[in-house]
């Protein structure tokens, strides 16, 4: 069954919250599961005791920052790409967090546009087998040129919440009842996730994501 996570990088911070209050205050308006980007600036032993206390999963981290990421079209990124793997992983472990979440970059100059694809495929492939066993599992994030990187190398998709100005569900014109039931359909259970600057108090934003499924 289909259910919301909370980026508490964008929700619930209402009143100035520390991040481990922001987690508390999701799980207080149902969340079972919140997300954060970056875990180097954060922290881990507190944000662990407020995951532990309220019940909650964090599902996904990142390994790196959108403005400092590396460009694995150019094998000369794979090394440093490797490190923060690990580095991730490590951290990950700290916190239970079961996902990563990867960037393959921007198209890097002077390298044929195919070659770039084969090589990043082949450094995901190895980070892959960095973390393999009990560590956690990679999720490439595929962006949308249009609205979130002009030169990102791998796209296609698209950020739903980008087209509402990032903000929650009900604001815009989207018909998110139908989006959701057709990817229930599809036999989707996971969780879907909302990064979204909210017009209104965060507290109604996972009732509001229920309403529609």
């Amino acid at each position: 069954m289909i259910d919301f996570s909370a980026c508490v990088e964008t929700l619930f911070l209402e009143g100035d919250r520390p991040l481990d209050d922001r987690v508390r205050a999701a799980a207080d308006s149902g969340f079972r599961a919140v997300e954060i980007w970056g875990w180097w600036d954060k922290d881990l032993a507190r944000l662990a005791r407020a995951l532990d206390t309220t019940d909650t999963q964090l599902i996904t981290l990142c390994v790196e920052s959108w403005k400092n990421k590396c460009d694995l079209g150019d094998p000369s990124s794979h090394d440093e790409f490797l490190t923060r793997v690990r580095a991730a992983a490590e951290a990950a472990r700290q916190v239970n967090t079961p996902r990563l979440v990867v960037l393959a970059g921007d198209v890097a100059p002077g390298i044929e546009p195919t070659a770039q694809v084969h090589n990043a495929v082949a450094v995901l492939a190895r980070a892959g087998e960095e973390v393999s066993g009990d560590g956690p599992e990679l999720l490439v994030e595929v962006v949308d040129r249009e609205h979130e990187g002009p030169n990102a190398l791998i796209s296609g998709s698209r950020s739903a919440l980008s087209l509402l100005g990032r903000h929650e569900f009900g604001t815009g014109t989207i018909d998110w009842a139908t989006e959701l039931a057709w990817l229930q359909n599809a036999g989707y259970e996971g969780y879907v996730g909302i990064e979204a600057t909210p017009l209104g108090d965060s507290s109604h934003v996972y009732a509001t994501a229920r309403a529609l499924l």
